[in-house]
């Protein structure tokens, strides 16, 4: 009895994220209409936290609630919340602050959320996780677990001391945007934060995660050249999913993250992750690890 009810608990804990998941994208698409007169081209609607949280949710839900104990199902989950949310939040802060600026209270600090939240999830932290786990929870083999580390400190350093806690100016990604001071900003992080040095690192460290995602696409393609027969032939799609996604969207991110006259760019690697991450690799995955557990 005591088990029946723990995993009648897990059912629903999974079918409840999988309904905010999805509620989260819905929210960024009414937005994304409410705002569409100062939206002015594609990036800027985030397609990516429309059509990634659906099919993740849907995925991660299903997972979740029938492999418990399988980690992918629950990074589906996070992963797509995490990205549903942060589409929501760039929406709410474009509507507070450019749209009908003063409509909405606590703008600044739903601009202060899109600063860092992604990073939980891409280029490293969640994302290149579920790379490394897809599709049985564990990883290919020890050697792999100095990527999953790595990954995870990546993640970690562009989260607190680059997104939440830098005292620099946030604004909306648009000319017309006000700039607001980071709410919780450390003063004594200033002389840091703006030193050339640190700069550097920080892209340089941006640059490595990229290739670190890199790295951890590849786990899958590795998984497949060791499977055999029905296995192989479903592991080998969500092995070209990431694959594909990942060495089209990569290069494109790191052109228009460092090369300033080309942001407008940007939609092309949103295309390239909402079509391969947002569709194929969930449907992908989710075969996958039914047909084979």
């Amino acid at each position: 009895m005591n088990g029946q009810k723990a995993r009648a608990r897990v059912t629903s804990l999974a079918y409840m994220l999988g309904v905010l998941t999805a509620a989260s994208a819905v929210g960024t698409l009414a937005l994304a209409v409410a705002n569409r007169s100062t939206i002015p081209d594609l990036n800027a609607a985030d397609p990516i936290a429309i059509i990634l949280p659906l099919g993740f949710a849907v995925v991660g839900a299903l997972v979740a609630s029938r492999l418990p104990r399988n980690p992918t199902g629950w990074l589906f989950l996070g992963i797509g919340f995490v990205t549903g949310l942060t589409g929501l939040a760039d929406q709410y802060a474009r509507m507070g602050l450019i749209t009908a600026p003063g409509s909405l209270p606590g703008a600044v600090w739903t601009l202060w959320l899109t600063s860092w939240a992604q990073n939980l999830a891409y280029p490293t932290g969640g994302a290149a996780l579920l790379f490394l786990l897809l599709p049985d929870g564990h990883l290919p083999s020890r050697r792999w677990r100095p990527v999953a580390v790595a990954t995870l400190l990546l993640a970690a350093f562009f989260v607190i001391p680059v997104g939440m806690l830098a005292p620099v100016g946030l604004s909306v990604n648009e000319a017309s945007s006000p700039i607001l001071q980071n709410p919780i900003g450390v003063p004594a992080l200033s002389s840091i934060s703006f030193s050339g040095s640190l700069v550097v690192v920080t892209l340089s460290l941006f640059v490595v995660s990229l290739l670190l995602l890199l790295v951890a696409g590849a786990a899958p393609l590795v998984r497949m050249r060791r499977s055999h027969g029905d296995e192989r032939q479903q592991l080998k799609w969500i092995a070209y999913a990431i694959v594909v996604t990942v060495v089209v969207s990569t290069p494109l991110s790191i052109v228009t993250w460092g090369i300033p006259i080309l942001p407008s760019l940007t939609w092309l690697s949103d295309l390239a992750i909402a079509a391969g991450f947002g569709i194929a690799l969930p449907v992908a995955a989710g075969v996958a690890i039914f047909k084979h557990r």
